[in-house]
């Protein structure tokens, strides 16, 4: 990927907070009961998986500490906001709203959506967004219309041609690693924490159906939880090896 390390951690620092700025006065302290449990989780997926360690939402050394997918410091952060049923995860922290809580059923249903977020982290997609969209903008710098510029106007043109592109990049979701991919990671990661991996399944449909709802009413909402019968099919599949290869090797 054509992105450097430090890059790659200011991408993490940035998506984390151009969060927390929105919701200056919702995010819940590190001893209420909400985050404290939700961390329990969150911490049982990465020791499991020897991905690092769960910290407060202010921990002021977050994603230095990353490399290769592995955050080995990951903020939390649980936001009040009860319309808003998601979370999201970065090189810089992870993000639970409270919405999210009335969808999930229970604890392996909530480690799901937690372990498929920290997947996308593991896989990389953010700096695999950046890298593509810093590719694109390069190009069409390169070999767009021949006009004379100054490097200022360079600058700025490539600034805005990165802006366009990595907004496409997000409306086009992970590149090289289809969602089914991402499913099948988030899926091992919760396996390895003894969250039974079937739970992925009820609670992704649970999602789709609320989220069909909610682009009935607001047709310009787009989706964050898209759901096909191919990633059905996926994740069954990836659950029935998983409980496979468990009872082999308890057998």
């Amino acid at each position: 990927m054509n992105i450097s390390p430090e890059q790659e951690v200011q991408l993490g620092e940035d998506a984390y907070f151009s969060i927390i700025r929105q919701y200056p006065d919702a995010v819940l302290p590190e001893y209420h009961p909400i985050t404290r449990h939700i961390r329990e989780i969150v911490t049982t997926i990465l020791d499991a998986n020897d991905l690092g360690i769960a910290v407060a939402a202010d921990d002021p050394v977050g994603s230095r500490h990353f490399a290769n997918g592995k955050a080995r410091r990951w903020r939390l952060a649980v936001v009040v906001d009860e319309n808003v049923p998601n979370s999201t995860a970065s090189s810089g922290g992870i993000v639970v709203f409270t919405g999210l809580l009335s969808v999930c059923k229970d604890e392996n249903e909530l480690a799901a959506i937690l372990g498929h977020e920290i997947a996308h982290v593991v896989a990389r997609h953010l700096a695999e967004r950046y890298s593509k969209a810093k590719d694109w903008s390069l190009k069409q710098l390169l070999f767009g219309p021949s006009v004379q510029r100054n490097p200022r106007q360079i600058e700025e043109d490539y600034k805005q041609m990165m802006a366009v592109n990595l907004h496409e990049q997000e409306l086009e979701g992970p590149l090289s690693l289809p969602l089914v991919f991402t499913d099948a990671i988030g899926l091992q990661l919760t396996a390895r924490a003894c969250f039974d991996p079937k739970a992925a399944i009820t609670v992704n449909e649970r999602l789709a159906r609320l989220e069909e709802r909610l682009h009935r009413l607001r047709p310009e909402r787009k989706p964050t939880h898209p759901l096909s019968e191919e990633r059905i099919k996926a994740r069954s599949c990836v659950c029935l090896d998983i409980v496979v290869f468990t009872y082999s090797v308890i057998g």
